[in-house]
């Protein structure tokens, strides 16, 4: 697993001007991913809510944008399963400059001296019980792919046992709407 996340990330990182976009249904994405997780969540006693703008179109890597949802989808769920409130959400939906992506989980949260580092790779965060498991190449990655569709990948969250959520701002100019 290290190995093979360590070579994406470098694939992602010396693909500069060579990858390839094509115009994709944003909201089915989204959708597909929700289905997915929400297997998981019943099977962890997790409520998964989604709220999805219909009709977004986006001009990107389809596979690349569905790798970051189900990252930080599965990442919420696994650091809620423990939790005494059990609630997962993504929220998918426009603005008046970006198209925004918020995935939200009431888990164990990120300690505070966490959240500066907790997109470099091989970065692990402490976590109520010690070290958590991964590679640390995940977010990494993640923010490398957002950064390859011109957007940005942030994190928020109160501290230790307060949750977080993780917020993507993807360029207008890259969002087309159904008709």
């Amino acid at each position: 697993r290290l190995v093979t996340g360590f070579l994406h990330l470098a694939r992602l990182e010396t693909d500069h001007g060579r990858v390839r976009h094509a115009t994709f249904d944003f909201s089915a994405l989204a959708r597909e991913v929700v289905e997915f997780t929400t297997v998981i969540c019943k099977d962890a006693g997790i409520e998964l809510k989604a709220s999805i703008e219909e009709g977004v179109m986006f001009l990107g890597r389809r596979e690349l944008i569905g790798e970051v949802l189900t990252n930080l989808l599965s990442n919420a769920v696994k650091y809620t399963r423990d939790s005494p409130t059990r609630l997962v959400t993504l929220s998918l939906r426009t603005t008046a400059e970006h198209l925004e992506i918020a995935v939200s989980d009431t888990g164990m949260g990120v300690a505070l001296e966490d959240l500066p580092n907790l997109f470099k790779r091989f970065y692990r965060g402490r976590t109520q019980g010690g070290v958590t498991k991964g590679t640390g190449l995940g977010l990494a990655i993640c923010k490398r792919i957002v950064k390859q569709h011109a957007g940005t990948l942030a994190v928020e969250s109160a501290g230790v046992g307060k949750g977080a959520t993780f917020k993507i701002r993807l360029p207008l100019e890259r969002v087309t709407k159904k008709v």
